[in-house]
């Protein structure tokens, strides 16, 4: 297990997203977590700003019993649509494109799986991109979804 055993443990419930904010709605998952963080989330429940890291998120990831990937997700569709899915979902001859960014995300939870180190439950929320332009802003579309997901996770946690 990676996690760093003179820390504190984790959080058994991680929500964890993904992005480069520089890139418009390349950063949505990390923009979900902003706006997810305004809300109080059950003690249980760690809120994480992954931004484009990739193998530091073993660490993150590890001794988690579920966790919640929201990521920006190129699977062909219109702009702003939402996907929700887990890993065993995802075929490897299928044309969507989810990464962590320097890694793809499967990679990633492959290497857990390696090390022992892999949640049992994992979600991913995943956000199809209009633009990835430079640029801080979302697009119309993908801010739509960004709080569409933020409103499912409120549901999915339990948060009033």
């Amino acid at each position: 297990m990676f996690f760093n055993p003179g820390s504190e443990s984790p959080k058994p419930i991680l929500v964890l997203g993904t992005g480069n904010i520089l890139l418009s709605d390349e950063g949505a998952g990390v923009r979900c977590i902003e706006r997810l963080s305004r809300f109080p989330v059950p003690e249980d429940v760690e809120l994480y700003d992954g931004g484009t890291a990739a193998m530091d998120l073993l660490d993150v990831i590890s001794g988690r019993e579920k966790i919640f990937i929201l990521d920006a997700v190129h699977g062909g569709d219109e702009p702003g649509m939402i996907y929700r899915f887990r890993p065993e979902d995802i075929k490897t001859e299928q044309k969507i494109d989810i990464s962590f960014h320097q890694m793809g995300l499967m990679e990633i939870l492959n290497l857990a799986k390696y090390h022992d180190a892999l949640p049992k439950d994992i979600i991913i929320y995943g956000i199809q991109p209009g633009s990835m332009a430079p640029g801080f802003e979302l697009t119309p579309a993908v801010d739509k979804a960004v709080n569409r997901v933020v409103e499912m996770m409120k549901a999915e946690l339990d948060i009033k």
